[in-house]
């Protein structure tokens, strides 16, 4: 793809791989796992039993209080999740005929394994609070049919009774099925922006149907990140000042409808997604244009992403154990000085989590089952 000289032709034209990878993206993905991690700093008061406390203690946290839209919309970076999958899924299978083993295999070394470890890890944590304190903590709805569901990455699936164990996957266990979906996609239609649009419209109009869930809702957001890389790669590279200028401006207006939502009754996918796929757009041309460097040395906070997400409740739990058993009062973690100290404990415990386990797992799986795939680049996303 490229050039604007025929339109037409290019809504028609199959949209095809960059072949490079934008480490712009992965930054912002960084930094919405870590918009997360911020939102659910408030599951230190829902510990169960004596360990609750009120949400007014969260006012005793200063930085929290800079971070005020993080803080009571940090959830919304959900969202944002789905839509650079489907950016990066893009990136990587736009013209390409996958078959379903190697699609699969991919998927499962990138997720399961961190999935698995970090649920095992959950499992062991949650018997021991029940074993010492009598109760669970955080996530209360932990048994043999819920781990089943977690086990094999179903918690979202519509067969839960309520949040249990390492709660926040819940997020890749919707987006799996749209991966299944992107896939039969790619694999048997050439995928044009005029057939994407199709395909997003279809999941938009079901997700206005009452009770349709979030698989869909995930289905919305993925395929308006690939309609995204789809008008990414209408520009050629001496077009990015263009690119630039019209992702600002979506920006801009996307804003400007999501401000004027808070008082009329304005969707949220409606203002939301233009503005994370315009997003996108600006931070690739900015990226292109100028911040290269930049943006190739934020890479860390990129390949953190996946362990951030699983970890951080798994050390909640563990902290909140600790006040269970007398170490510590749940009282003081309600302050500036221990959210630094948790922020920075998640970020090191993802780091070492992503050397140590999260990428020789996913080499070893992709090398036992097919050792060509491991020249091949890793999927970095979700």
């Amino acid at each position: 793809m490229g050039s604007f000289l025929n339109p037409l032709t290019l809504l028609k034209s199959e949209v095809t791989a960059a072949g490079r990878n934008f480490h712009s993206v992965d930054f912002l993905r960084g930094i919405a796992a870590l918009s997360v991690v911020v939102f659910h700093f408030k599951n230190f008061g829902g510990g169960g039993a004596d360990l609750v406390r009120p949400a007014s203690m969260l006012d005793n946290v200063i930085l929290l209080q800079w971070l005020e839209p993080i803080r009571h919309h940090g959830s919304l970076a959900v969202m944002a999740f789905w839509a650079i999958s489907g950016f990066v899924f893009m990136n990587v299978y736009s013209g390409k005929r996958p078959d379903g083993f190697s699609f699969f295999i991919r998927r499962f070394a990138r997720l399961y394994p961190l999935h698995f470890f970090t649920l095992v890890v959950v499992a062991l944590l949650q018997f021991v609070a029940v074993a010492s304190l009598g109760h669970s903590i955080i996530y209360h709805q932990n048994d043999v049919w819920s781990f089943g569901l977690h086990l094999f990455m179903a918690s979202e699936w519509g067969l839960q009774h309520g949040q249990s164990f390492n709660y926040p996957i819940w997020s890749v266990s919707a987006e799996v099925l749209i991966y299944a979906v992107f896939w039969a996609f790619v694999r048997y239609l050439p995928l044009n922006l005029t057939r994407l649009f199709f395909i997003w419209l279809a999941f938009q109009l079901l997700a206005l149907v009452p009770g349709s869930g979030l698989i869909i809702l995930c289905g919305v957001y993925f395929f308006g990140g690939a309609i995204a890389y789809s008008i990414y790669r209408l520009w050629d590279d001496d077009r990015q000042g263009m690119l630039l200028l019209f992702g600002a401006f979506g920006l801009t207006a996307s804003a400007a409808l999501g401000f004027v939502g808070r008082s009329v009754d304005v969707p949220l996918t409606a203002w939301l997604l233009p503005a994370i796929c315009s997003g996108l757009l600006l931070l690739v041309a900015a990226e292109n244009l100028w911040l290269g460097k930049f943006f190739r040395r934020t890479r860390t906070v990129g390949d953190i992403t996946y362990s951030s997400y699983l970890w951080h409740s798994p050390l909640q739990i563990l902290i909140l154990l600790g006040a269970g058993w007398g170490l510590w009062s749940v009282d003081s973690l309600f302050n500036d000085a221990f959210f630094v100290f948790y922020l920075a404990l998640v970020c090191l415990v993802s780091f070492l989590s992503f050397q140590w386990i999260e990428r020789p797992a996913q080499r070893w799986v992709l090398a036992r089952y097919d050792p060509a795939m491991v020249r091949k680049p890793l999927i970095a996303a979700p």
